[in-house]
């Protein structure tokens, strides 16, 4: 079988269109024959569109699409969508540019996403934004790409989800309308007033739009401490530990547990990052606020950019995880998985129990904060923070978004929360999601954006009529960070893959029916967008969507979704290429060498878990948590206070700890 071989087509506006016969070249093959075969090109996009995209790839084989069958769609995050089709560094496999161009670029030329592209992608307006020309790695501007109405496939919500039993319906907090992207104007939480005096056990501000103690946003308080930062001190601090004590008492429960999160891939992470955790930034007007970190860090499961990680084989029955390194599932045997978990950072200074791995749990990074080492449940002082990122689907779930939902349901407690998709609070999913100041996440309310987490699902696109020519995608620009496939010879696919993709768009989006004998391609999508709960941009698929009124889809240009602060000291890999797991710090911010904890080296003032960097090194979070404050052990402390079991929880690995 020839891996290269040519095809005849002709450019429709943005379609590629095969003219003959319904597979790519003579004798090729395709996923339905191996997933790992070099004729099945893997698709990476955003994981809430991941029913979507394999429901429209099936629908497209039984209708005959030419290609569908050379397309299987692998999801894992937004953020690696946009990776794979503007990458343009090829150092191995066929690296050939397009006529005009003397650098390849993409290794996919479509994109699911739950999120818009980064502004220095598509907007010319904004800083650092450098448009491709063929011949600059550097340039890595597409404004070409920018998406229109056609590329809006259906809408939807991201929701805060809590166990369905629990009585609690809403959390309230302030809001306000940025306009600095005038065609696409957003609403977002007002910032966390950091200069709220800390009151201790007064419960007054939650749900209180106008806060005089504690906290004035809730939600950004909990996931990014009290200034966003996600630093060990804005974390630890006493009204963080009141918020999340206030969130408790408002469902009924003793305490919260885990708040389980997408991981930074995940273009519903973007979203709450965007929306919730709001930081205001003077580095480009046209973006004045970007969103701020977690508080437990860095969490880049499978992919760092484009950059694939190194994760750990689960085998067996129910799967267990080995100390046998992967980067894809089949290197991990028959039925086995590479399962990412352990590269998501745990930094997070409120500590709980460590979540076991079983039949139900893939594992997650736990750690000793009195000695900085990574842990497993049952280990001497082994806890976790409130705060988990999952990258892995739970054995038992289909996706990550069906993994949080089962966490939460199934802790009997109710003390885990979380936030995902929509998908994750359907009915019989035994959870719900909570209004957001009393409005709702409905159809009506989503399609106005009047639901502050309302967002579109794009399947953008690359290939555009009357683009330059350092917009044209090649999709051989080297190593995909796919999972087999055409990926794992070390290139993209070239034509046949762009072919591919290209009539999955056109079936999928086109409203004329270039391939499906006039019928609007969102006749097509509309009822599996439908059939799996979210939400289709109108009743009638067959009214131009362009023409709406008062319709998020119909908004455009939509704005892009500007990059959230970065990871700070110490970040990454404990091994090289991912091998190891994450890094790891002790609550003092030491991290973890294999042997010992030690000081992380640092340059300049970067920022670190624990503060500043200071001659090269991060500075040490000792002896300076006030009163209430959470801890590990009682140098964390300040003077005069002991690192204490206040809520006499009694837990003998140090979870629930605070300064007294």
């Amino acid at each position: 079988m020839s891996k290269h071989c040519r095809i005849p087509r002709v450019v429709l506006g943005a379609l590629v269109v095969v003219l003959a016969g319904g597979s790519l070249c003579a004798n090729a093959q395709d996923c339905t024959v191996s997933l790992t075969d070099p004729g099945c090109y893997h698709l990476k996009g955003s994981d809430t569109l991941f029913d979507i995209m394999t429901q429209s790839i099936n629908n497209a084989r039984a209708a005959g699409i030419p290609g569908a069958k050379n397309l299987y769609y692998d999801g894992t995050g937004s953020g690696n969508a946009e990776s794979q089709m503007k990458f343009n560094a090829c150092t191995t496999g066929t690296c050939a540019p397009v006529s005009g161009a003397t650098i390849p670029l993409g290794v996919q030329s479509i994109g699911p996403m739950s999120r818009n592209f980064r502004p220095a992608v598509i907007d010319a307006a904004s800083v650092g934004f450098a448009a491709a020309d063929g011949a600059t790695a550097s340039k890595q501007g597409h404004a070409s790409w920018t998406p229109g109405v056609q590329n809006v496939v259906g809408l939807d919500a991201a929701v805060f989800v809590i166990k369905g039993t629990l009585s609690f319906k809403n959390v309230n907090f302030p809001t306000f309308v940025d306009s600095a992207v005038s065609t696409d104007a957003t609403t977002r939480a007002v910032t966390n007033n950091t200069a709220l005096p800390v009151s201790f056990g007064d419960g007054s501000a939650f749900n209180n739009t106008a806060a005089s103690v504690n906290y004035s946003n809730l939600l950004m308080v909990i996931l990014a401490g009290v200034d966003g930062s996600g630093t060990l001190a804005a974390c630890s601090d006493p009204r963080r530990v009141q918020a999340v004590q206030d969130l408790a008492s408002a469902l009924g429960v003793s305490t919260i547990d885990h708040l389980y999160r997408r991981d930074d891939n995940s273009g519903t992470t973007d979203t709450w990052k965007d929306r919730i955790i709001t930081i205001s930034s003077s580095a480009d007007p046209r973006y004045p606020w970007l969103g701020g970190r977690f508080c437990n860090n860095q969490s880049i499961g499978g992919i760092n950019g484009a950059a694939a990680q190194t994760g750990f084989c689960a085998t067996g029955s129910p799967l267990t995880v080995t100390a046998t390194t992967c980067t894809k599932d089949a290197q991990c045997g028959a039925n086995g998985a590479c399962w990412f978990n352990r590269n998501n950072q745990d930094f997070d200074p409120i500590r709980r129990p460590c979540v076991a791995a079983d039949a139900t749990h893939a594992p997650t990074s736990c750690t000793n904060m009195l000695t900085g080492a990574p842990c497993n449940a049952g280990d001497a002082n082994c806890t976790q923070g409130l705060i988990v990122a999952l990258s892995d689907a739970d054995p038992g779930s289909t996706d990550i978004t069906t993994s949080i939902a089962a966490r939460i349901k199934n802790d009997s407690t109710g003390q885990s929360v979380g936030y995902a998709g929509k998908e994750a609070v359907l009915p019989g999913k035994g959870t719900k999601g909570l209004t957001i100041n009393t409005t709702s996440f409905s159809d009506t309310n989503v399609r106005k954006g009047t639901y502050l987490l309302a967002r579109r699902l794009f399947l953008q696109n690359a290939l555009v009529t009357g683009q330059p020519v350092g917009d044209q995608p090649s999709v051989t620009a080297g190593v995909n960070i796919a999972d087999g496939g055409a990926g794992a010879a070390g290139k993209g696919g070239g034509t046949n893959q762009i072919t591919a993709e290209q009539n999955l768009f056109s079936y999928m989006t086109d409203p004329a029916g270039g391939l499906t004998g006039g019928t609007a391609g969102r006749c097509i999508t509309d009822p599996v967008v439908s059939s799996l709960n979210f939400i289709t941009c109108n009743n009638d698929c067959t009214v131009d969507v362009s023409t709406l009124s008062n319709n998020l889809c119909a908004k455009v240009p939509a704005s892009p979704v500007a990059g959230p602060l970065g990871a700070y000291v110490p970040n990454g890999s404990f091994g090289a290429s991912g091998a190891g797991g994450t890094k790891s710090i002790d609550s003092q911010g030491r991290v973890w060498n294999g042997t010992t904890a030690v000081q992380a080296a640092c340059t300049g003032t970067a920022l670190c878990a624990s503060g500043t960097c200071s001659g090269g090194v991060c500075p040490l979070y000792t002896g300076n948590r006030p009163k209430f404050a959470a801890c590990s052990q009682n140098s964390d402390c300040a003077s005069g206070t002991t690192c204490q079991d206040y809520f006499v929880v009694g837990d003998p690995n140090g979870a629930y700890l605070i300064c007294n």
